[in-house]
């Protein structure tokens, strides 16, 4: 984790952050002025470093291009549907909150 905050620091990603150990996560803001760049910039990096980059706060424009988390795999993004519908039949808890809208 210190190599890849080092790295989104010095790439000009990040300013601030936060450094959960016991959950191995960090809490970043991001200093650039061209967030769609930046965030897959940063999003590219978590990969890379075998993590993976959840937006928790940006302008809706933003969030409704990215999503608030990073594409998964096909496979994975179907067991997440099929849980979905199975624990949520009638798609009323929080929709579109976990997933982008198609």
């Amino acid at each position: 984790m210190p190599a890849f905050v080092e790295q989104a620091r010095s790439a000009g990603c990040i300013n601030r952050f936060f450094v959960d150990w016991a959950g191995g996560v960090v809490f970043s803001t991001m200093r650039g002025v061209q967030p769609e760049v930046d965030t897959l910039r940063y999003r590219k990096m978590a990969e890379q470093a075998g993590a993976r980059a959840t937006i928790l706060r940006a302008p809706q424009d933003v969030l409704v291009r990215f999503g608030a988390f990073p594409p998964v795999s096909a496979g994975v993004a179907t067991l997440g549907a099929r849980t979905r519908a199975a624990f949520d039949p009638a798609g009323i808890l929080n929709p579109g909150r976990m997933t982008v809208q198609a």
